[in-house]
Parts: C-alpha cells; structure tokens; sequence
C-alpha cells in the first residue's frame, strides 16, 4: 500500500534534464554556479510558478506515511512550491532538491531557507540522482538509526513533475517562447558550456537532420517538418520571433489555419517546431529515458 502510494507521488507531467554539482544550503540559500558572460539571467523575483497537482503530491506522500529522517528527493525542484509543502505537512522529512536552471534552484532557496538544516539544494540532471544523493550530507544524516552508513545511495520517495516550467516560458531572455521577442535560446542550464542554444543547431544541422528532430520530438508532419527546417537551416533566425515567423509563413503556405469553436486559431503554427528545439537543446529524452530512481 505504501510502495503504491509512493509511486502516485512520482509524476511525470512532461519532459526535462542535463547537467551536474551539488551545494550545500544549510540555510536554504543557494549560491549559483559562476555563469558565462553571455548567459546572465534575470532576477530571481521573475521566477513565480503555480505548482501542478500540488494537493495530490501532498495527499500521495502523507498517505506513505514516511518514518522520521526520512529522505525524499523532489528532482525537478523549479520554484520550490511542491517541496514546500511536503517540508510544510510532513515535518519529519529531509528533501534533497535537484535542478538544472540556476535561477530556479536561486529561487527556491529563499523559498525554503526558512526549512534550515532539512532541505539540501543540488545544481544537476535528474538522472544522476544516484550521484547526488552520494554527494549529500542528508543522505546520512536521514540514516535510521543502527542501520549500517555504507556508502549507498537510496531514499524514501521522489517527485518529478518534468518539463519547461512556466517562468522560463514568460521570461523572454530564456528565448523558449515564441510569442516574445528574445534570443533563440532554450537552454534550461545556461551555465553549463556544453549546452548549445537552439540557434546552433540551425546553424550546424542539415535541413534533413532538422527535419528529422523536428518530426520526432514536435510531431509535426513529414512535409511540414521538411519545408519548416529547409528555412530555418537556409536563413538561420538569431532570435525567437524571427524563428516564429519562419514556422507561421511555412503553416500559411502549407496548411489551412486550425480554429477553435469561438473563431480563434487554437495551436500557435510554431507551437510544435519550438517544442522540439527545447527537447533537442536539453537532451530531455534522453534523461526520460532512465526515471529517477534512487534504489
């Protein structure tokens, strides 16, 4: 009954990952890795997320009934608003939070600074949960106790809600929406150098490996995806909007507007193509591809 409720409580809502290191926040603050020049971020105060499912979470890792130090990892942490509130309703937890974007794991520090000693921050991809857990002092301080501290790295139940979270989305500098002007971004870990942004693919791709990434991760069609990607690779957009125009004159051209009940085009044309940028930028399926798992 228990193990049931501890799976219900891992939720996979989209799709995300890559990167590493682990900070220490005894008092919940976190102290961003040193970021490239050219990828500053914004302020931190711009990082607002209304976290999804948020009573289920809850529900699920109440109903486990989780013993004293017990150890729970939240591996796509974003604002803090799900780790928050199991901190909150289950006192007796540690919670190991993992992200890859600097500025929400900043953000969740101050979210959670008032959890002190509780809560450990880690700079990482989900899928190295075993490396980070081995990095973490919770790791043995959630030991019960007589029980052997071997160097393994387990804990009592995770949480992954995984994708684009909606601050990325609203902050134009990010460059993963197509409705604002920003550069041609998307990458989740801008301080991570190995990361290229989406315009290097357009760059360095051939129209018919584009075409390829675009018809795989976006869905999109075989004609589509060919006529979008042989102008995005000829033209190489430099910016969201100029990428977004590319998509919507290729739709005009190829498609007859999709609608809504009330008259209004339903899917943005570009809506799909950005999708599979973002999943192509972060390497996201191949982090879905190994689900968290810290046993």
């Amino acid at each position: 009954e228990r193990g049931r409720a501890l799976a219900s409580a891992v939720r996979f809502a989209k799709s995300a990952a890559l990167g590493f290191k682990s900070v220490r926040a005894p008092a919940g603050n976190y102290v961003a890795t040193e970021l490239h020049e050219e990828s500053q971020l914004p302020s931190t105060t711009s990082f607002v997320h209304a976290s999804v499912l948020l009573d289920e979470v809850v529900e699920a890792f109440v109903a486990a009934e989780l013993g004293p130090g017990s150890l729970v990892v939240d591996c796509t942490l974003g604002g803090g608003g799900h780790s928050e509130a199991l901190l909150q309703q289950l006192p007796q937890i540690r919670l190991l939070g993992i992200d890859r974007d600097p500025l929400a794991l900043e953000a969740a520090g101050r979210r959670l600074a008032r959890f002190g000693a509780r809560v450990e921050l880690a700079h990482g991809n989900f899928a190295d949960i075993r490396k980070l857990l081995l990095q973490s002092s919770l790791l043995h301080a959630s030991m019960q106790p007589g029980r052997s501290k071997s160097k393994t790295a387990s804990c009592s139940g995770i949480l992954a809600d995984l994708g684009v979270s909606s601050p990325q989305l609203d902050l134009p500098e990010r460059g993963f929406s197509f409705r604002a002007q920003g550069p041609l971004d998307m990458r989740m870990d801008p301080s991570d150098p190995d990361v290229k942004p989406a315009a290097w693919y357009l760059e360095n791709l051939s129209a018919s490996q584009l075409a390829g990434h675009i018809q795989e991760l976006g869905g999109e069609d075989s004609a589509f995806a060919k006529a979008v990607a042989e102008k995005l690779t000829l033209l190489r957009p430099r910016t969201t909007l100029e990428a977004a125009k590319i998509v919507e004159e290729q739709a005009g051209l190829l498609r007859a507007p999709v609608q809504d009940p009330s008259g209004r085009q339903s899917v943005h044309p570009a809506t799909k193509t950005f999708q599979a940028l973002r999943i192509l930028v972060n390497g996201e399926l191949e982090s879905a591809s190994q689900p968290p798992d810290c046993n």
